[in-house]
């Protein structure tokens, strides 16, 4: 399995809500580029698992966008709130373990996404995830160290 871990793109500072921060230009700009270097090493994610807040859909959707244009399909968006910001490491790798894509791409936040990788690749050392990062990780299951760091992207 590949599992895709990436943290949303720049938002603004205010919001009523941390949930309703939006995307800045260039959180944007940085998410398409990032999409794009996922596309250039082939990384077609069967779905996109995407945390509810406001940045981390706007984010999902541009990734989704620029990856359909190299693909014959285009990857479903599911939203989950088992990946937002304050979530239980340990409660979102349990879900991921049940399922059944062979690549999956997960759009969150820190400290959520920085726990993610630092459990499920234990040799990694420290990852650090700024916004639009994403990791690859190759796994047989997802579990505590199952994973190995294949590949890292930052804008």
């Amino acid at each position: 399995m590949k599992l895709l871990l990436m943290r949303h793109g720049e938002a603004e500072a205010n919001a009523s809500t941390d949930a309703e921060r939006e995307l800045t230009r260039t959180g944007k700009s940085d998410n398409q580029s990032i999409a794009r270097a996922m596309a250039e090493r082939g990384l077609q994610p069967e779905i996109i698992i995407a945390s509810p807040y406001r940045r981390a859909q706007q984010t999902a959707q541009i990734v989704q966008r620029e990856l359909t244009k190299s693909a014959t399909n285009s990857p479903a968006i599911e939203t989950s709130d088992l990946f937002t910001p304050d979530e239980n490491v340990m409660t979102a790798i349990r879900y991921l373990a049940t399922r059944q894509e062979q690549t999956i791409l997960v759009v969150t936040h820190n400290p959520l996404v920085s726990g993610l990788i630092n459990m499920i690749c234990s040799d990694a050392g420290v990852v650090r995830m700024g916004t639009s990062s994403v990791v690859e990780i190759d796994a047989e299951f997802v579990d505590i160290g199952s994973g190995e760091l294949q590949w890292q992207r930052h804008c």
